[in-house]
């Protein structure tokens, strides 16, 4: 399934974690989002578009993860696992990239705090 949420001013609590993603997109504002995924039958990409928010991304235990990140006097934190292997700001679990599955998330935010969770 392939999911959009545009999401203004809203707070929400999705559980996704029943549903087969094969994309997910997050476009929102000035919001208070947790998405709770679950584990992936291939690489899922993940987009995330984020001002003044506040989101949070909950993975499976021992779901890879690659991060990329572009913006402004924002943040993306958590995953202790996470490293920038190739050294370009992108990161990354170990093994993301000889998985099969695993999610792929870029984010895109201004003034946002996106926090990834296991």
């Amino acid at each position: 399934m392939n999911l959009t949420l545009n999401a203004g001013a809203v707070k929400a609590d999705l559980d996704l974690s029943q549903v087969k993603l094969e994309k997910f997109e997050l476009r929102g504002g000035a919001g208070d989002v947790r998405v709770k995924f679950g584990r992936p039958e291939g690489k899922v990409p993940v987009s995330v578009d984020a001002a003044a928010s506040h989101v949070v991304l909950v993975v499976p235990s021992g779901v890879p993860v690659r991060v990329a990140t572009e913006g402004v006097l924002g943040s993306v934190h958590g995953l202790s696992d996470l490293t920038d292997a190739a050294g370009d700001g992108t990161v990354a679990t170990p093994g993301f990239g000889a998985s099969n599955r695993g999610l792929d998330i870029a984010v895109h935010e201004a003034l946002a705090d996106v926090r990834l969770e296991r």
